[in-house]
C-alpha cells in the first residue's frame, strides 16, 4: 500500500483507504478504527477514490498498489495532475510516495523474474553471445557498446547469467552522466580468467565501491548489483568494482581456473 499524509493533529485526520478486495478495505478500517479516532472513508475502485477527492479533502490516503481499474502509482498520478490546490507538503509526499512506488514495482519484477533463481542446471556458457543478448535489451541512445570478449570463451555459471550483463550495462547508462562508451574484454591471470566492464562516465567513489553490492543500495530498485553478485557466486564467481571516480567505472568478474575454457 502507499500511503500519502499532511501534517495535521490525529484526532482531525479525515482518511481514504482505497482498495477493490472489499476485505481488505474492511479489515483496514476497522484497525484503524479502533486503534486511531481518525475519520474514515472507503473506496473500492481507483475511480471512485477520484471522485471522492475531488469532494473532500483528505489528510491521508492509503491506497493498495494493485487495483484492477488502475494501480496506485497511476492513482497518484492522476491525482497530482489534477488538483492544483493540493498543498506542497502534500505535493511532496505524493512524489516520494510515488518514486518509493516506482521502487516497489521493479522490485516486484525482479522478483517474479527470479522466481526460478538458481533452479536450472548450471552449465557452459558463450559469455560474448550473452553480452550482444544483454545490449538488445538496453536502450544505449548514443553510447557504444564494444564487446571484445572472444566468441569461443565460455564459462561455467547458472543460465541466468545474462542479467549480470544487462544490470552492468542498465547501471552504466543510467549513473554514467558523460558516459559516451562502454567495452567489455577479457584477460588470463595466473589461469584464472577476469572478465572486464568498463566505461567512461563519472565513475564510482571510493567509498561506495563495496556498498553498491548491497541489497537496496542506490536510487533505483537496490537489487540489481546484488542479485548480479548472487548469481556469479552459484558457480564460485566474484565481482568487484575498481574503477577511478571520475575517468569511469571498471567492474571485474573473476572467474577461478576450472570454471572457464576457450
Amino acid at each position: 500500500m502507499t500511503l500519502l499524509s499532511s501534517e495535521v493533529q490525529n484526532d482531525s485526520i479525515r482518511l481514504l483507504i482505497i482498495d477493490d478486495e472489499e476485505d481488505v478495505l474492511k479489515a483496514t478500517r476497522d484497525y484503524l478504527t479502533l486503534t486511531f479516532s481518525f475519520v474514515i472513508d472507503m473506496s473500492g475502485s481507483g475511480e471512485d477514490a477520484l471522485v471522492k477527492i475531488a469532494k473532500t479533502r483528505y489528510d491521508v490516503i492509503i491506497v493498495d498498489y494493485e487495483m484492477k481499474d488502475m494501480n496506485g502509482i497511476d492513482l497518484l498520478k492522476t491525482i497530482r495532475a489534477g488538483n492544483d490546490d493540493t498543498p506542497e507538503k502534500i505535493r511532496e509526499y505524493i512524489i516520494k510516495a510515488e518514486e518509493a512506488t516506482q521502487r516497489i514495482e521493479a522490485t516486484i519484477g525482479f522478483t517474479r523474474e527470479y522466481e526460478e533463481f538458481g533452479v536450472a542446471s548450471s552449465g557452459w556458457q558463450a559469455v560474448y553471445s550473452i553480452i550482444e543478448s544483454a545490449k538488445r535489451e538496453i536502450n544505449a541512445e548514443s553510447i557504444i557498446i564494444s564487446n571484445y570478449i572472444s566468441p569461443s570463451l565460455e564459462v561455467f555459471a547458472d543460465p541466468i547469467i545474462r542479467k549480470v550483463f544487462s544490470t552492468l550495462l542498465e547501471n552504466a547508462v543510467r549513473h554514467g552522466i558523460t558516459i559516451t562508451s562502454i567495452r567489455f574484454s577479457a584477460i588470463e591471470k595466473n589461469n584464472d580468467l577476469i572478465i572486464i566492464c568498463e566505461d567512461d562516465g563519472a565513475g564510482i567513489p571510493v567509498g561506495t565501491k563495496v556498498q553498491i553490492f548491497g541489497m537496496g543500495y542506490g536510487n533505483h530498485t537496490g537489487i540489481g548489483l546484488f542479485l548480479a553478485r548472487e548469481i556469479l557466486s552459484i558457480t564460485d564467481l566474484s565481482i568487484r568494482e575498481v574503477g577511478e571516480e571520475g575517468k569511469g567505472a571498471r567492474f571485474e568478474i573473476f572467474v577461478p581456473e576450472g570454471k572457464w575454457r576457450e
